[in-house]
């Protein structure tokens, strides 16, 4: 369907509209984030994009563990893809993202590469 880009997590949507997805950042230990990112945690709609190890104020991804955290990565981008093709409205909030996408060029580069070539394919294919 389509990809919907917001400044910030509209969790709200999820009530107005049942075709609506939200994409969130998760950690690679699937713990913390405050209120929002638990509720999009446990909410059939949410999905996750780890770009974290944990939410501390250290808790980057590291070039030690980009192998696991690529095919993590994967298999959630799999999923976006198929929330996409089954006519579902995916919103992509901007401003987490930008953040935690220039942690991933200073701390594991590799992981920040696969994610962009993939979402710049998705936004190709999607928008």
């Amino acid at each position: 369907m389509t990809i919907l880009y917001t400044e910030s997590y509209p969790s709200d949507i999820l009530t107005m509209n049942p075709h609506v997805s939200i994409i969130y950042v998760e950690s690679y230990t699937q713990k913390g984030g405050g209120r929002q990112m638990s509720y999009l945690r446990n909410h059939i709609r949410g999905l996750p994009l780890t770009l974290r190890e944990n939410f501390l104020t250290g808790g980057y991804l590291t070039q030690s563990t980009e192998s696991r955290d690529v095919i993590q990565i994967e298999k959630e981008i799999k999923d976006i893809v198929v929330r996409l093709q089954s006519f579902n409205i995916v919103c992509f909030p901007i401003t987490p993202f930008e953040k935690e996408f220039e942690n991933l060029k200073n701390y594991s580069p590799k992981v920040e590469k696969v994610i962009t070539t993939y979402m710049d394919k998705i936004k190709n294919d999607y928008l």
